[in-house]
């Protein structure tokens, strides 16, 4: 067991309907968390949680790794992907590594998801800096069906482009196990790895889909899988007191019961600006659906919303304490900021408060000042106090979240692992295509 001073700490107790009450729901989950536990257990690659089976499985960490390490001279990474294939990876490397990371790391991560022309314009531009600089780059296509619209296309302008410079482009492509697409990838000479077909991809971050990207920016993949089969482990207990899962679960469940149907990520830390991304699609994507799973019509769904610590507080602060009573919020925070000395004297420094000095006390007291407003306005928040931003206690974060996720669906009578709106668009985007 981990050391518990080294994990996320989630408290419940301003969750706005009593802990007995918030104990009684989730024990109400018992048999289903039964379920997912015998689906981890048995490794059922065929059942839709398959992705639980993820944490303690070491294949794809060491495809993963052994491949990163064959390019270990790559100056710049790019990403191909969109939704569940880049915002894992993106999300646990920004965490990490900070906001700017992509601008102080080797190698340097781009990520191409939307089709946006002067995104893609510059990517390649920055690629054409690096080949004339004579360096190689690895460009990471991941694509689950290997039909999706943006990746393809985004691919193609960039390795097309890049490959006219003349530079040293290698290609790895990630999709599902046995497709079309993985193999069309090893004729044209990738390399290529698989990831489970069943596991979705807001559900696939500790995949290939996610370990490849990750070992190749430096990311320690093995303390990040460690801190998810941490967060398994208490995600499949019966034991509810420490269930975090099934506690934010029926924490959610609770409230949309009584209206509130938009729940805020709200992050005091600018480095979790891409998790509050992932967090969001996978509540949005799992959630919302028009029918339950005995086919009636019921349009469910908790809109999800990211707000980022101290900037949010002066656009949407007001909104949250004195608007619509319609929300529940998770308030994530940051214990130990990296070691690094971020107190400072300037001539203007005599207008801060006297301990306000460095921007690490500024943040605790705003905090603190929110969380005490959030009481008194009796607002339902959930905190998770991170010890720090490192790979284990992301890992146990990202794992939490996805179990709750299943949990909260499960108590909707809804299906958490398909999303057939999302396909409905797809459709029709390639028949105006063809």
């Amino acid at each position: 067991m981990h050391k518990l001073k080294n994990c996320v700490k989630f408290d419940f107790s301003g969750c706005g309907i009593g802990l007995k009450a918030l104990l009684a729901q989730a024990k109400k989950s018992s048999k289903y968390v039964q379920e997912l536990s015998s689906v981890a257990k048995a490794q059922d690659w065929s059942n839709p949680a398959c992705s639980l089976i993820l944490p303690n499985e070491r294949k794809f960490l060491k495809q993963s790794a052994s491949l990163a390490q064959k390019y270990p001279h790559c100056s710049l990474l790019i990403v191909v992907g969109i939704g569940g294939s880049n915002l894992g990876a993106m999300a646990v490397l920004q965490a990490i590594s900070g906001p700017y990371s992509r601008l102080l790391s080797i190698p340097q991560v781009l990520f191409a998801d939307t089709c946006d022309a002067r995104t893609l314009s510059q990517i390649i531009s920055i690629g054409k800096r690096h080949i004339r600089e004579g360096n190689s780059i690895l460009i990471s296509i991941i694509t689950k069906s290997g039909r999706t619209i943006e990746t393809i296309s985004n691919f193609g302008a960039i390795y097309s482009a890049l490959k006219k410079e003349g530079g040293k482009i290698h290609v790895v492509a990630t999709s599902d196990e046995g497709s079309e697409f993985l193999q069309a990838s090893a004729d044209a000479g990738f390399d290529t790895l698989p990831i489970p077909k069943k596991a979705g991809g807001r559900y696939s971050v500790f995949s290939n889909a996610g370990l490849f990207p990750l070992a190749l920016a430096g990311v320690d993949t093995s303390s990040l899988l460690a801190g998810a089969k941490f967060a398994l482990t208490q995600s499949l207990s019966q034991n509810m007191k420490k269930n975090h899962a099934a506690l934010m679960a029926s924490f959610l469940h609770a409230h949309y019961e009584k209206g509130k149907n938009i729940h805020t990520f709200f992050f005091f830390s600018n480095s979790m600006r891409s998790l509050g991304m992932w967090n969001r699609q996978l509540l949005a994507e799992s959630i919302g659906k028009e029918k339950n799973i005995a086919g009636k019509k019921i349009n469910a769904g908790i809109t999800p919303a990211v707000s980022i610590g101290t900037t949010d507080l002066h656009s949407m602060a007001q909104l949250y304490l004195a608007g619509p009573a319609d929300k529940t919020f998770l308030l994530a925070s940051v214990k130990h900021l990296d070691p690094v000395s971020l107190a400072g004297e300037s001539p203007l420094s005599i207008f801060a408060p006297q301990k306000a000095k460095s921007p690490s006390s500024a943040m605790d007291a705003i905090y603190s000042g929110v969380r005490s407003n959030f009481k008194k306005e009796k607002l339902p928040f959930v905190e998770a106090e991170f010890p720090h931003l490192r790979e284990f206690c992301i890992g146990q974060y990202m794992q939490t979240q996805m179990c709750a996720t299943m949990l909260l669906a499960n108590m909707l009578s809804i299906n958490a692992f398909d999303q057939p709106a999302v396909e409905n668009y797809k459709k029709e985007a390639t028949r105006l295509l063809k």
